[in-house]
């Protein structure tokens, strides 16, 4: 018994500490520039207690020039030849901003840093490369990086973009199962020629193509009328038995089709179970009211099993 609460004690003290761990804060990593500007506010550094702070400076430091208000509150403050880890016993107070400055060696301009340190709740700066002007060769340098790096990963991105494109043609269609051994047929829509709607809209041709598990209509229409249309919705219903369909997709090549021009437009409807020359009514409308709705009978082929 005597030994379980020696245990116990011991864990206790263990887990005490633990709780006083600092809070996860967002790490980041960025790049600034000194103005040079001895009236230009000063630039912000932001330090958490338990978590270190490395500045990268493009030239060497005058080590033991380093000026840092409040050392004594940090944990560690190491100046290397370019580089300086500072990170602080405890984070600052709001509003709490404490002098950080450096002096270069090599006697050039300007001749040192000066920031102020400061505590984010949510954020810290776990690396800063600090450049003294925005044309030094090395500020130069890091840039081009980052425009490498950008341009690489718009190839990345483009790279996927084609191989979606690639996965959504033929090849894509055959790897989701949306093409089998009989493959697809298409045929023209017979007797809808001229066929009419509401306000104007006339369907001029059309398509349709079939394939075991989908069917796409393709329409050429004319808007007759005063204001550009568009097609939202679309259904087809069996003149034999008046069962109904909603349409799985409806889309157009344009946005819109404007008065007196032609367009394109696709909809997609799940496979029919249709009879050989079973006749349809396909409606397509301009959205949720049906206002200007264009109404054509379509004959679709039965499939062959």
């Amino acid at each position: 018994m005597h030994r379980l609460v020696v245990i116990l004690v011991l864990l206790m003290g263990i887990a005490a500490p633990a709780q006083s761990l600092p809070s996860a804060r967002e790490r980041h990593e960025r790049r600034m520039v000194l103005s040079g500007n001895s009236t230009a506010p000063l630039p912000e550094l932001r330090i958490a207690a338990g978590l270190a702070t490395l500045l990268f400076f493009d030239a060497p430091l005058d080590r033991g020039a380093l000026e840092l208000e409040g050392r004594s509150r940090f944990r560690l403050v190491d100046v290397g030849e370019r580089v300086l880890a500072l990170e602080p016993l405890e984070d600052l107070g709001a509003g709490e901003r404490l002098v950080l400055r450096v002096r270069y060696s090599d006697g050039g301009a300007p001749e040192q840093g000066v920031f102020a340190l400061v505590s984010h709740a949510s954020e810290v700066d776990a690396r800063v490369e600090v450049f003294r002007r925005r044309d030094s060769v090395e500020a130069l340098r890091a840039e081009l990086a980052d425009a490498r790096a950008q341009l690489a990963e718009q190839t990345r991105e483009l790279r996927a973009l084609r191989a979606r494109g690639a996965a959504s043609g033929p090849i894509g269609l055959v790897m989701e199962g949306l093409v089998d051994a009989s493959g697809v047929q298409g045929r023209w829509l017979t007797g809808v020629a001229g066929a009419t709607g509401t306000a104007g809209l006339f369907m001029e041709g059309g398509k349709a193509f079939q394939a075991s598990s989908w069917t796409v209509v393709s329409l050429i229409v004319r808007n007759g009328g005063v204001g550009p249309w568009t097609a939202a919705s679309a259904r087809f219903r069996s003149a034999a038995s008046g069962a109904r369909m909603e349409a799985v997709s409806v889309r157009m090549r344009e946005p819109a089709i404007a008065p007196g021009a032609k367009g394109q437009v696709f909809i997609e409807a799940r496979a029919f179970s249709a009879r050989d020359g079973e006749v349809f009514q396909l409606e397509v409308g301009d959205g949720a009211e049906r206002e200007r709705v264009l109404s054509f009978k379509v004959t679709l082929k039965a499939r062959a099993e």
